[in-house]
This record gives structure tokens, sequence and C-alpha cells, in this order.
């Protein structure tokens, strides 16, 4: 049991935070401050818990917790009732040998039964490099990188919408599609994309994307070959990471084709992309679909 919990100043100043309700607000700090935190965000916390040291009824309870995981600040598994709060080994550092060793004690401690597990390994590998990373290689998936960026696959093979989510799949991606597989450029998935990298590019290099005919056809190409959701990723990957490359040789659809071909067999870090590109505002929070995202509604129709 700690004796303290940390709580940074920007929490109150955080979009995400100030987007929930009080209940919303005073379960996360409750999960980052309360005795049941440990070193590593991951542990064990039935209902009953909360409803003692809150004095919540369980339906309390239980739509705090819906709302919080909805915005990605929390993980839960229902059945070994653990919670993982996504960001914990972000926000609070590990600083020392022993406490990297702590944390790989507490790490082992998480049931191999719960999902959890492997997110809770994939935080460790991603915000800290003091954790020893043969504690944690088990329950790394060795393809990760190659998941299907930002999606939640359950998701998509349930529900086949477009969906971010952190950490990705650990499932390998689906392969891309036939280059026979057709592509309409007024259909939806088209819209969508021309839409979101016009208002992308001008979110961040300030000025309105001048679109042509062959970016129309460039972007028929690529949604020929992959789903919309790796798309977007790439092209934020692009956007935000490899913009150097970009800059270099002109932001523009015709030369995300060719970006595109280029780290498409690359070894990415997608957990640290969806959070730089999150940071620019260029991607939906996690858990938010396409068709749910506001920004999208408010851009134009290009040509």
């Amino acid at each position: 049991m700690r004796d303290y919990g940390k709580l940074h100043t920007s929490f109150w100043t955080s979009i995400d935070i100030k987007g929930l309700s009080d209940d919303g607000k005073l379960l996360a700090v409750y999960l980052l401050t309360c005795p049941h935190t440990n070193l590593i965000g991951c542990f064990r916390l039935p209902d009953g818990y909360v409803s003692e040291d809150l004095d919540w009824p369980s339906e309390r309870v239980t739509k705090g917790f819906t709302e919080l995981s909805a915005k990605g600040f929390v993980k839960r598994c229902p059945t070994t009732k653990w919670v993982l709060i996504s960001k914990f080994i972000k926000w609070n550092e590990i600083e020392n040998p022993n406490q990297a060793k702590s944390a790989a004690k507490l790490f082992t401690q998480i049931p191999d039964s719960t999902p959890l597990k492997r997110l809770a390994a994939v935080a460790l590998s991603t915000f800290t490099n003091k954790v020893d990373r043969s504690v944690l290689e088990p329950f790394l998936n060795p393809c990760e990188t190659l998941s299907e960026p930002f999606l939640n696959q359950e998701q998509e093979q349930e529900q086949e919408q477009e969906t971010f989510a952190s950490p990705p799949s650990a499932s390998p991606p689906a392969a891309p599609r036939s280059r026979s597989h057709a592509v309409k450029e007024g259909s939806a998935d088209h819209k969508r994309f021309t839409r979101w990298w016009c208002w992308s590019f001008e979110k961040l290099y300030g000025d309105a994307y001048h679109y042509s005919g062959k970016d129309a056809a460039h972007i028929k190409s690529l949604l020929a070959i992959y789903p919309i959701s790796r798309l977007v990723a790439y092209a934020a990957y692009l956007l935000v990471v490899d913009d150097a490359w970009f800059v270099e040789h002109g932001v523009s659809l015709g030369n995300l084709v060719s970006g595109v071909n280029r780290i498409v067999s690359r070894k990415i870090d997608w957990i640290q992309i969806t959070e730089q590109a999150r940071d620019r505002g260029i991607v939906p929070p996690d858990g938010v679909k396409f068709e749910d995202w506001k920004f999208w509604e408010n851009v134009s129709d290009q040509p």
C-alpha cells in the first residue's frame, strides 16, 4: 500500500479530463491516488473497494468506469477485476533501479489470464527503459509493430467500423486489400480520408491544401490496398514523425503514395505514434469512431 499518490497540476487543464463528468473526474483522481494503486498503475480493484472508499452504489461505480474506459483513461478486466491506468507510467516515471525491480515484480503478479498483462507490458516497454526487458518480452507480440495501427481489431471484426485505440491489437494485421478491390472516388471512405487529409494539412501547416484531380486518383489507389484506418495511421506517421522527409519531397497526396511504400514494412512503435498524433490533434481520441469525430463533420467537401 502506498502512502501517497502523485497528481500533476496539468490534470485539471487536460482537455480529456475537462470533458469528464464530475463523477468521472473524481474516479480518475481516486484511481491515481487510492491506496490500492501501485507503482505501475495496474492492480486488482473490485467494484466493492470503490463503493466502500467513495461511498458509491455499484451502479454509479459501473457508470464511472464506463466513462473513463471510453476516454481511454483506464482499461478493465471484468473477469479478474484488475485495472490498468493507461498512461500511469508516463505520468509517474520509474526513477531508479530499485523502483525498476519493484515494477518488474509487480508486473509478474498480474494474472497471465488477463489481457491487461500484455497491455501493461506494452505500457512499460513504451514509457520506460528501466524495467528488465526479459520480464516483459514473453507478453509482447514480436509482430506487434506490424499490427493494424491504432485500430482495435476486435471492434473492426465485430463492427467493421474504423476506431482508433491504444495500444494496438496483438493479433496480426489484416492482409492488404487486393489491388482489384474497387474504391469509388465518391465512396464514404474516399470522402472521409480526403476531408481528414485536407483538415490535417491545414491544422499542421496553417494553409489550405490545394486538392487536384490527381489527388483523388492517389487516394483511390491507396484505399484499394489499405483499409482507411491503416492508411490514416501511415499518413499520420508521415505528417508528425517522418515529417522531414515529407517536407523535403513535398507534402502532397502524390508523395503520400511513395511515403507509405517506404514505411509499410518498417518497425514502428504505433503506441508512441498514436500519442504524438493525438498531441497534434490529427487523430480522434482513444476509442472514438471516425464517424463520431466532430472535427471531420466540420470540414467542407473537397472536389
